[in-house]
């Protein structure tokens, strides 16, 4: 970031010094095209001199804010604590390295495994995308958590057929 930041300075103070010895005729087709990137160039125009004038504060900005942006999101430990500090509620993200055998990794979960994280996750997270989701796959797992109950189903041991 700092070299990309340091070549647009030197461009600038390369622009501005063309354009301030430029003759009058020179700048005047000079200035237009100028003025449509006085942000990324880090110059201002200045009309009762004709001139344009570097702003080597800008870059400088830049730079910090960028390095605060990275010491504040480089993990998201702080940026976790501030919301819960708050009153946010945060998730964690487990990421693990898929295996290598294909079969096993793209298992269909069982009746029995499905309605558990489903009683959980209505318990817990009424609202979750994740149940739509559940819900698409085994339609039978709203009507047997609604109909029947968590303790039912669990007695009646998961099993479809018997459900």
């Amino acid at each position: 970031m700092k070299a990309i930041t340091d070549q647009s300075l030197l461009d600038a103070r390369d622009t501005v010094e063309h354009f301030n010895k430029a003759q009058a005729n020179v700048k005047d087709h000079l200035r237009d095209g100028i003025k449509h990137d006085l942000n990324s160039l880090y110059i201002s125009y200045d009309k009762q001199k004709d001139v344009f004038i570097l702003n080597d504060r800008l870059p400088k900005l830049e730079l910090y804010n960028y390095m605060v942006n990275q010491e504040i999101y480089k993990n998201g430990l702080n940026v976790a604590q501030a919301y819960n500090d708050n009153g946010i509620e945060t998730t964690r993200y487990n990421y693990q390295r898929v295996s290598d055998d294909i079969e096993y990794s793209a298992k269909k979960q069982t009746f029995k495994e499905l309605f558990i994280k489903y009683a959980d996750l209505m318990t817990n997270h009424p609202y979750s995308p994740e149940l739509m989701t559940m819900e698409k796959n085994e339609p039978m797992l709203r009507e047997a958590y609604h109909k029947l109950g968590a303790d039912k189903v669990k007695a009646l041991r998961y099993t479809k057929k018997t459900i």
